[in-house]
């Protein structure tokens, strides 16, 4: 198991966020909305997405890291073609490691069935 997360797993370009958001489908929980498809790739990819309605810096980066993490946490588990964009809920608090990890979880093997 891997402890990083290399560039490789990320969604990084502007035309990769809107593809997914273009041809993906879309899944929403109490704390987290994912944007998902699968398409050809070794790994699962990995895009976030948080706006500033979400709050102020420290808040959104603080997001991310959990997200980061969850996703480094179960990616072994999913399938290779997935590409995901995770986005916060609006309203869903100061979510805790534990809660973005089960969501993440719950929503991913939902979009794999």
């Amino acid at each position: 198991m891997s402890h990083c997360y290399p560039k490789s797993d990320r969604l990084r370009k502007r035309r990769e966020f809107q593809k997914i958001s273009k041809v993906g489908q879309r899944s929403a929980g109490d704390l987290i909305a994912l944007q998902y498809h699968f398409d050809n790739g070794i790994r699962p990819k990995l895009g976030i997405t948080v706006t500033r309605k979400f709050g102020k810096a420290h808040q959104r980066n603080r997001f991310k890291r959990l997200v980061r993490e969850s996703f480094r946490l179960i990616s072994d588990q999913l399938p290779h073609n997935l590409i995901l964009n995770v986005r916060p809920r609006l309203g869903s608090g100061n979510p805790s490691m534990q809660d973005i990890l089960n969501e993440l979880k719950k929503l991913t093997q939902n979009a794999t069935r």
